[in-house]
């Protein structure tokens, strides 16, 4: 229902909604986490001729307070769900972002602010590892490496976005002494859309039984819906099924 802090803020009803949905979540005993992209809605003071200057003074210090600001204003989101692509400002754009700091510490240096928001306010915190390039992928893992341990970990089942041909993504366990969750795709964004029956458990099955065998994998999320396009009650909630079955007995 949101990809961007600001839309918490904007005026708008997500915030109310999504506070009803997290209330009503918790009286069944299910978690809640936020899933947002940075950087986005910058102040103007921390931009010049079109880039972002992460070095400026204060700019951390703004970031921080975005982040404090959620939770005092929706105590209820258990936590955050942390993506780097699909931003104006991605951190590991030459582009777009300018600073002295290695692509491998902005990384860090991102992680380190929002989890430091996060344990302030006994809150959780999810990174992404969605990139598109294999050179973002390392420095994104080196510097998911210079993170506190307790920050969870979510990879694709799959390099990039959702191709059933993908091998599969190189990141699953690839981060030792650390929780990793994967991500699965029900909602079939590349497969119609659930407009059209696309039922592959022996796909998320192939996937699932992989992961399983890597270190540090605890467990998966699926998405059950694109943009409106649900999979539940659809002949493709086979697959959100099978998940099901596979989580609850490894051998079904």
């Amino acid at each position: 229902m949101i990809g961007y802090v600001s839309e918490l803020f904007d005026g708008g009803d997500r915030g109310r909604q999504l506070a009803e949905l997290a209330a009503a979540a918790h009286a069944t005993k299910l978690t809640v986490w936020i899933w947002v992209r940075e950087f986005q809605g910058v102040p103007d003071q921390f931009l010049s001729g079109g880039k972002l200057e992460i070095d400026r003074p204060g700019f951390w210090d703004w970031l921080r307070a975005r982040y404090e600001r959620i939770f005092d204003t929706y105590p209820g989101f258990d936590g955050v769900v942390l993506t780097f692509e699909e931003s104006p400002y991605r951190v590991m754009d030459e582009t777009k972002v300018q600073s002295s700091l290695s692509m491998t510490d902005r990384f860090a240096k991102v992680i380190n602010v929002i989890d430091e928001v996060c344990r302030r306010n006994r809150k959780d915190l999810i990174v992404r590892s969605f990139l598109y390039e294999p050179e973002e992928m390392q420095r994104f893992q080196e510097g998911y490496a210079k993170t506190n341990s307790h920050v969870m970990i979510q990879t694709k089942c799959e390099p990039h976005d959702w191709d059933p041909f993908y091998p599969d993504d190189p990141l699953i366990g690839a981060f030792l002494k650390r929780r990793q969750i994967i991500e699965f795709d029900g909602s079939s964004e590349y497969t119609g859309k659930n407009r059209i029956p696309y039922t592959q458990p022996e796909y998320f099955e192939r996937r699932w039984r992989h992961d399983l065998s890597q270190p540090g994998v605890v467990g998966y999320n699926i998405r059950v819906d694109h943009g409106g396009y649900d999979a539940l009650h659809m002949p493709n909630e086979i697959n959100i099924y099978a998940m099901y079955r596979f989580t609850k007995d490894p051998h079904a």
